[in-house]
């Protein structure tokens, strides 16, 4: 049965993990940028930019499929077993990757990150389950954990081989480890209490169909976080793109609190589409929307008054010559935290197959905006073009889901008014 907590209980757990998992990957961040040296930056930051959309790809954003499967339109072993799938064909394409277009240890450290995030795919997977029963805490604990072996590993590896392979290979042992505990604690949740993933290819065709949109939408969203690092390797070098891919990782910490919400409040929107209650629908999206703007003007605000010092204590003066540009990325950051809420309204609806089309465009825009910008300007070029592309998004979304919502409206149905889990 599904664990009815409060909306407020739910999100502190969800933050909390959330948080100390982004902590970890902050502070092995930490130690690369301050004890190593720009280079070693810039190969782990390269490693992460190559890796990061293929892998987001390959996940199909199940994690909120499963989240807002409110119907059980589809089963675990569907789920795991696109999982597998997916994975498996992420780490054959590094490997190409890798092989085929470095020769240095950035190859390393493209495959040792791989198989790191592969092995991340499989706890996504668990948190999906638990995230639809609303067993934040569990997600909590196990985000916890697996952050904490994350950063003591990955800093041990650090000062044994100033090698991002090697650090990318140890963050992987330790979720890994993760892994497996996190597959012995859901079995009580899976319904039939089996794990093996169902090899059923109706079933899994079928899931595929309304997994890729997904996917597709994810990776886009991830090369779009990346498309500044890959013209600031062409045009500007290595070095530059770590200091970039630094300050960008600084924008997380809003990010922690805009991904609690979204992931809190999915499941509840969720059963409030299916039950045809756009009121309380409603309520939930301008609700998020407006706590995300807080948090925007929040993160501009410190960044504008305290970004210079608190760059020079975390990293070093280098970094903080380059405050301005983490104003800018606090600003274009800010713009996500805000409208991302529309994104989990149309998942909550079901709605997939039109998020391809909106990533697809805005990232045309970042591109050709990087073009133009990142050469003349490089970082803080870099930092323009986001924000172009997240405009454009943002209102693509507005319309992608008002238009919905409007036509429901039309429909007549009685709605009755927000109900206590609301808040």
């Amino acid at each position: 049965m599904t664990e009815r907590r409060s909306f407020r209980h739910g999100f502190a757990w969800v933050l909390g993990g959330s948080a100390g998992f982004a902590l970890s990957q902050f502070l092995l961040l930490v130690v690369i940028a301050k004890l190593g040296s720009p280079r070693l930056a810039g190969d782990w930051t390269i490693a992460l930019a190559i890796t990061g959309p293929v892998f987001v790809f390959a996940r199909f954003k199940l994690r909120a499929m499963q989240a807002s499967d409110a119907r059980g339109e589809f089963e675990w072993r569907d789920y795991s077993a696109l999982t597998v799938v997916g994975s498996l064909g992420a780490i054959c394409g590094m490997v190409a990757v890798a092989t085929l277009g470095y020769r240095d240890a950035t190859a390393f450290a493209i495959l040792t990150v791989g198989l790191s995030k592969g092995l991340d795919a499989g706890s996504e997977l668990v948190y999906g389950q638990e995230q639809l029963h609303e067993r934040m805490h569990q997600i909590a604990t196990s985000q916890l954990l697996r952050g904490l072996l994350a950063v003591t590993l990955g800093t041990l590896a650090f000062y044994w081989t100033r090698s991002a392979g090697w650090i990318g290979l140890a963050v992987a042992a330790a979720y890994l480890i993760g892994l497996t505990r996190d597959l012995r604690r859901v079995r009580a949740i899976v319904p039939s209490g089996r794990l093996a993933p169902g090899w059923d290819g109706a079933r899994l065709r079928r899931l595929a169909r309304r997994a890729i949109p997904l996917g597709i939408v994810t990776a886009i969203g991830a090369l779009q976080a990346n498309l500044p690092r890959y013209f600031l390797e062409a045009y500007r070098g290595r070095d530059e793109v770590g200091i970039y891919g630094t300050l960008a990782f600084a924008m997380s910490i809003g990010g922690l609190l805009v991904n609690a919400l979204a992931h809190t409040g999915l499941p509840r929107m969720a059963r409030a589409a299916a039950a045809q209650d756009w009121t309380r629908f409603r309520h939930y999206v301008w609700r998020l929307m407006a706590l995300g703007f807080v948090i925007a003007g929040v993160a501009i605000a410190v960044c504008v008054a305290l970004g210079e010092v608190l760059l020079r204590v975390v990293f070093s003066a280098h970094y903080a010559a380059h405050a301005d540009v983490l104003v800018w990325l606090a600003a274009a950051s800010g713009m996500t935290w805000v409208y991302v809420f529309l994104g989990t309204s149309l998942d909550a609806m079901r709605r997939f197959s039109i998020q391809p089309w909106i990533h697809g465009t805005s990232t045309l825009v970042i591109a050709g905006a990087c073009f133009a910008l990142v050469p003349a300007h490089g970082m803080r070029g870099a930092a323009w073009a986001l924000m172009a592309g997240y405009g454009v998004e943002a209102l693509l979304y507005l319309a992608g889901v008002m238009i919905p919502l409007r036509a429901a409206a039309r429909t007549g149905i009685a709605r009755p008014p927000p109900s206590k889990d609301a808040d």
